[in-house]
């Protein structure tokens, strides 16, 4: 038989580190919120810097809730993704690699999707960040760069993940059938 009380020991202490990076996660965006509610123009402003759009005068309040519902998604998106992960550790802790194959496979389609609003996202805060610009200063703009290029890889390195767990998992069921 083999041992896998090592593993499992891993799984169980990394599936505890993700609950940790959920929860500031989840504190980030309740900070977040909070922030719009006590001086939206101010959390707005900050949102529009982040994209390379400093607020400036005029900005609107419907701007800063706007770009905070972006911002919002975005970090929801984060949430769910690590909600995977822990998925995944928590299967091999319990020794279900059918189970971390699973819960890869949502974290790879969840990671495509994050990618896919990153970039729609960005597009879409770069024009409410601007809107209030003089004619001819509105931006919209694409971002491709190092963190899409980072999470493209890591949704095909879940995808390869899910693949080799899913193998795993029947290697695994036909050893126990043969023993």
């Amino acid at each position: 038989m083999i041992d896998t009380s090592d593993l499992r020991r891993s799984a169980r202490w990394l599936a505890g580190l993700v609950v940790v990076l959920q929860g500031a996660l989840a504190l980030g965006l309740l900070a977040l919120l909070a922030w719009l509610a006590n001086a939206p123009l101010a959390a707005g402003g900050w949102l529009a810097g982040a994209v390379g759009y400093p607020p400036g005068d005029g900005m609107q309040v419907w701007q800063a809730v706007a770009l905070t519902g972006i911002a919002a998604v975005q970090l929801g998106l984060w949430i769910g993704v690590a909600g995977e992960m822990r998925g995944i550790f928590r299967a091999l802790a319990w020794g279900d690699p059918t189970g971390a194959a699973l819960a890869a496979r949502r974290m790879a389609r969840l990671l495509w999707i994050v990618l896919a609003w990153d970039i729609v996202g960005h597009a879409a805060a770069t024009g409410l960040a601007s809107w209030h610009y003089p004619d001819g200063t509105r931006a919209i703009g694409i971002s491709l760069g190092s963190s899409q290029l980072s999470t493209a890889l890591a949704a095909l390195l879940a995808a390869f993940t899910a693949r080799a767990l899913a193998l795993g998992a029947e290697l695994w069921r036909d050893h126990r059938e043969v023993i």
